[in-house]
């Protein structure tokens, strides 16, 4: 169990875009020697595609093609010894424009968070129109963040999306 505990702390997986190219490169660099991994990926809610990579310079690479329409990718990180590095059930997860090129780690904490500002402007009737572009930006995402199912953060994807439209409703948006 220590041994996950330390992998979990020293294992890191970035994402960044590709030279020239809409695509992004995946990047894990694991403390502990394995050869080879899985990548798990998603541009959109359950569909999940995947990549076996072996080590190279002491880290893995993988390029993903990225759709024109992304908004989000989310990733999982399965090692050769089993271990699933899931950003402690998480995931990965980065909001991603194409142009505007930029990558932004984000979480289900932070969407949390927007959703909680947008509750008490309501509430307040101060500032409502920032409010409604918080709901707005949170109905654009929601519906395409990448979950696995059957998890606490696919439950707590769904409740978000239920607060959302009942806050949509309360302010007739």
């Amino acid at each position: 169990m220590n041994l996950l505990c330390i992998l979990a702390l020293i294992s890191s997986v970035d994402l960044v875009f590709m030279k020239d190219s809409p695509d992004v490169m995946v990047r894990v660099v694991p403390e502990i020697n394995v050869e080879e991994i899985t990548i798990h990926y998603s541009f959109s809610g359950n569909q999940w595609g995947s990549t076996t990579v072996q080590r190279t310079d002491g880290a893995f690479n993988a390029a993903l093609k990225t759709p024109d329409d992304v908004k989000v990718v989310g990733l999982y990180v399965v090692y050769d010894n089993s271990y699933r590095d899931d950003n402690d059930g998480s995931l990965y997860l980065y909001e991603v424009s194409i142009f505007p090129r930029f990558l932004m780690p984000i979480s289900l904490q932070d969407l949390e968070v927007m959703l909680e500002q947008a509750r008490k402007k309501i509430s307040s009737g101060v500032h409502v129109s920032e409010a409604i572009r918080l709901l707005d930006y949170l109905d654009a995402m929601l519906p395409v963040l990448p979950y696995v199912e059957n998890t606490p953060a696919a439950a707590k994807r769904e409740t978000l999306q239920q607060d959302v439209a009942v806050l949509k409703q309360q302010v007739g948006h």
